[in-house]
């Protein structure tokens, strides 16, 4: 594996360089990547990325002096920051904690849209975060593993539990998840494993988003290292892959299967065919071949479905169904501001409340039709720089390669998003971010890389 520079103070020209206060924004947020065990321990990461993006905003508004720009993704993120807190009106007092929480997660959003895309202008920088992103890897392999293989199964006290009611930690999900630390759970259903590894993450489900992110990018790193430094990158490669197993997510399983899929269409070529009416009708012929075939073996599949699906999982298809079905009736009641939170279910934990569990139905019934939309229009906004990437035709494999991989890395989130939601974890949000922004400086940065 390609060596990484730790953060560290540096001295330059007799003058101490402290992080967070003269180095670069791409630097302090490597740091904060690599910290992030250190905040799990103390129970502050869910804070860290609001605390972080705020100080780094005011840090260059004032040396600055209020110069910034905007992407398409920054404007869209901001006009949903703006509608997010429209709901504030009718929010149960009893529950605003989470909305105020929800509330400061949108706006690192938007901090850290704004921030990438004004200040990561070198690819020192860029590199940067990438690496800061390995190290994510790293964490999340090694944390799970010692889950699931019984090394570390307890569970442990977070340093910020010492400073919380004990009351607020038995009464609340969150201040719960904070304070009493897991690296998995132990799963009561028919699985493949006994132990689901959650590692870092909030959940399991949580920790399948990060390993679908990760996968591609690791990938990346591997195909564009010397022969030697191939081995490390495919060892952390191989370790996200049992870790993406050992989550038993299987809608994570799918969204992998088609990023894979994506992958292998890119790189053979045929998207760049200069004969499109070939490439149609080769479209079409396999269309025909798909549907035939499955007519054929149609009760076969819905009878895997039900065992893989149902059956397997039985409680939680069940529990799922409860909550499609109480976010599809409270939706008509706020159906255009939406209802600003998950709203409790009666005889379900907080976790399962309507409004979860999907985030694109989840996104319709906290902020309305017109947050899905504004949702929609971040992720539109992310496929355009990405198509815009995969077409161009005279540049660097490394470039092309990066394309490739963040096609199947985003095609696989927004199939795993489908069945749960994201906005709520931040090891979850603070690798999407973050590969959002290497997406959208990748043109400015990386369009000039060498070739491979």
């Amino acid at each position: 594996m390609e060596s990484t520079s730790q953060p560290q103070v540096l001295k330059s020209s007799g003058k101490i360089v402290l992080p967070f206060l003269d180095t670069s924004f791409g630097s302090d947020l490597q740091i904060v990547l690599v910290l992030w065990p250190l905040w799990w321990v103390l129970g502050i990461d869910q804070f860290i990325p609001f605390i972080f993006l705020i100080w780094e905003a005011f840090r260059y508004l004032f040396l600055s002096g209020g110069h910034f720009r905007l992407g398409a993704t920054a404007r869209w993120s901001i006009l949903l920051a703006i509608w997010w807190v429209v709901p504030i009106m009718w929010v149960e007092r009893t529950h605003l904690d989470i909305f105020l929480k929800e509330v400061a997660s949108i706006v690192s959003q938007v901090l850290i849209l704004i921030l990438f895309s004004t200040t990561v202008r070198s690819r020192q920088d860029w590199y940067k975060i990438s690496r800061g992103l390995s190290f994510f890897a790293i964490y999340f392999v090694t944390s799970g593993l010692l889950y699931v293989t019984g090394i570390w199964q307890k569970q442990t006290i977070s340093l910020i539990s010492r400073l919380l009611p004990e009351t607020l930690i038995q009464t609340s999900e969150f201040f719960s998840s904070i304070s009493i630390r897991n690296l998995g759970m132990v799963s009561t259903e028919k699985l493949i494993f006994t132990h689901r590894a959650s590692g870092f993450a909030l959940q399991a489900s949580g920790l399948s988003m990060i390993c679908l992110l990760l996968i591609p990018l690791i990938y990346w790193h591997f195909y564009r290292s010397p022969r030697l430094a191939r081995i490390g990158w495919m060892v952390l490669l191989v370790g996200l892959l049992f870790t993406l197993i050992q989550t038993e997510s299987r809608i994570a399983y799918l969204g992998f299967a088609i990023g894979l899929a994506t992958v292998v269409i890119l790189r053979s070529g045929l998207l760049y065919r200069s004969n499109k009416v070939f490439f149609f009708c080769l479209v079409v012929l396999s269309a025909i071949i798909l549907i035939g075939g499955a007519y054929l073996v149609l009760d076969k599949i819905i009878g895997y479905f039900y065992s893989s699906f149902v059956e397997a999982r039985a409680g939680s298809f069940s529990t799922r169904i409860i909550i499609y079905q109480e976010t599809i009736r409270l939706l008509g009641q706020h159906w255009i501001e939406g209802w600003g939170q998950p709203v409790r279910i009666q005889g379900l934990r907080n976790v399962f409340s309507a409004g979860t569990h999907n985030s694109y139905l989840g996104m319709l019934f906290q902020h309305g039709v017109i947050g899905l939309l504004l949702y929609l229009g971040i992720w539109i906004s992310i496929w355009i720089v990405i198509i815009k990437g995969l077409r161009q035709r005279k540049t660097s494999s490394e470039y092309r390669m990066f394309w490739i991989i963040s096609a199947a890395a985003i095609i696989s989130f927004n199939v795993r998003e489908a069945a749960g939601n994201w906005w709520w974890d931040q090891s979850i949000t603070m690798t999407l971010w973050s590969f959002w922004g290497l997406i959208i400086t990748a043109p400015r940065v990386l369009s000039n890389a060498p070739s491979h």
